[in-house]
C-alpha cells in the first residue's frame, strides 16, 4: 500500500472515530434533550474543525498544494475555530 493510500485510509478512520465520539458526546440514542455543557460543546467544535481539516487536506488535495496555500488554510481553520468557540463562551444565551 502506497504512502498516499495509507494516509487517506488513516484520515478516513479518524473521521469515523471522531464522528462516533461526537455522536456519543452529544447524547447518542437519547430521545430526550440532553443539556450539553460548554466544555462538551467546545470539544465538539474542535472535533468538527479537525474533521474539516482532514477532509480538505486528504480528500480535496490541499495537502499537495503549494506551502503558502496550505499555511493559509491552516490559519483559516484555526482562526474560524477560535472565533466560534470564543463567541460561544462570551456571548449571552
Amino acid at each position: 500500500m502506497s504512502i498516499l493510500k495509507f494516509n487517506v485510509v488513516v484520515a478516513w478512520l479518524l473521521l469515523i472515530a471522531l464522528t462516533l465520539m461526537s455522536w456519543y458526546l452529544s447524547g447518542g440514542l437519547s430521545l430526550e434533550y440532553k443539556n450539553a455543557n460548554q466544555f462538551t460543546t467546545s470539544v465538539l467544535f474542535l472535533f468538527a474543525f479537525f474533521k474539516v481539516r482532514l477532509i480538505i487536506i486528504y480528500f480535496m488535495g490541499v495537502g499537495a498544494a503549494p506551502l503558502i496555500l496550505r499555511l493559509l488554510f491552516e490559519v483559516w481553520v484555526l482562526v474560524m475555530c477560535a472565533i466560534l468557540i470564543a463567541m460561544y463562551w462570551l456571548l449571552p444565551v
